[in-house]
Formats: C-alpha cells, structure tokens, sequence
C-alpha cells in the first residue's frame, strides 16, 4: 500500500535532507490503458490523493554490469580513499551503517545481498563453469538495488588537479591576499 510506504520512509527518514530520491526505472511505466491504468507508481507516490507526505522520485540507473563492476571496485581497499572515521589510507571507498541496538534501521539486508549475489550459470565447459553477464534471478535483490543506484548516482572519478595560477595574474595576487588575510584571522585567535 503506496500511502503506508510513503509515511514509512518519511518516518525514518526524519529531519535528513536528500538531494535526490532515486528509484527503479520500472516505477515510471504506466500501466496499459486496456489493463485500466493511467498512473505509473511514482505518479501514486506523489499524489495529493493518497495519505502520507507526498515523495517524487528520479529514475536511477539500471545498468547492471557497470554498476556490479563499480561496487566491486569501491569495496577493495585503495589508496584513493580514506577511512571515513580513522582517514587511514588505502581503505575500501563504500561503506554501509550496520544494523544495531542505536541503529536499528542499518543495511542489514543491503550488506547480506550486495555479497551474495553472483552471476547466472550458463552450463560447464572443459569441466569449468561457464556464467553470463547477466545476475541469477534466484538470489534476493530488493536489498542490493539500492546500493547500484547509489553507486550509479554518485561520482567516484578523479578529481582534476586546479591549476596554480599564473605569478603574475590578478588570480596569484587574489589567492596571495586571501592567504595573508587568513593568517592574520588564525594568529589573532590564537
């Protein structure tokens, strides 16, 4: 029932802002006509109609193979990133909020499926298994979808370096000002 899950989500979503509410593709197809639909799923979700807070989504990306491949690189520890609590360096670059006693909404069943899911087999070959591209339908998703939308979503790309600017620009001698202006403030407070 739309207007319980639209409550549902506003309650634990809480007092956080979100920059984006990303949800499979499949929710934005409308029903044929001859079928009596007229809505897709996401026109229900954000309907003045039904009960509960209204919630608009974005289609996220579907693409499974990209975003499969980039999970499994975002969670080998690299020198890329750094722990987000310790700022050691190399560490994975995606983690997940486990499930507790002062966090019971955690990614209990995000964690357990991201790691259990595995490519479709396809038969034997020569003795070896062969696999396809695509995911085996028998293993839970609801969990893992999430987590490739997130991932799609978000950017993990090397940032280009700024260049310095040239010793002799208005830039130089802006970033030079800023500098001495700053060090006044920190030596003045200290």
């Amino acid at each position: 029932m739309i207007s319980y899950h639209r409550r549902a989500i506003t309650d634990l979503s809480k007092d956080e802002e979100y920059s984006g509410n990303y949800a499979d593709p499949s929710i934005f197809h409308k029903v044929s006509q001859k079928q009596g639909g007229f809505w897709t799923i996401a026109d229900e979700y954000r309907t003045r109609d039904t009960e509960g807070p209204e919630l608009f989504w974005i289609p996220a990306d579907n693409n499974e193979f990209a975003t499969r491949n980039r999970i499994n690189e975002l969670l080998l520890p690299s020198s890329r990133f750094r722990h987000p609590v310790t700022r050691e360096s190399p560490a994975p670059g995606l983690y997940f909020i486990k499930q507790s006693i002062d966090y019971p909404q955690g990614c209990r069943e995000s964690i357990r499926q991201t790691g259990s899911q595995r490519k479709k087999l396809l038969g034997t070959f020569d003795g070896k298994s062969v696999y396809s591209d695509d995911r085996d339908m028998g293993v839970p998703d609801h969990g893992y979808d999430p987590v490739r939308y997130f991932v799609a979503m978000h950017g993990t790309s090397p940032v280009e370096a700024r260049k310095k600017p040239s010793r002799m620009s208005f830039k130089y001698y802006e970033m030079v000002s800023q500098l001495m202006k700053d060090k006044r403030i920190s030596g003045s407070v200290q």
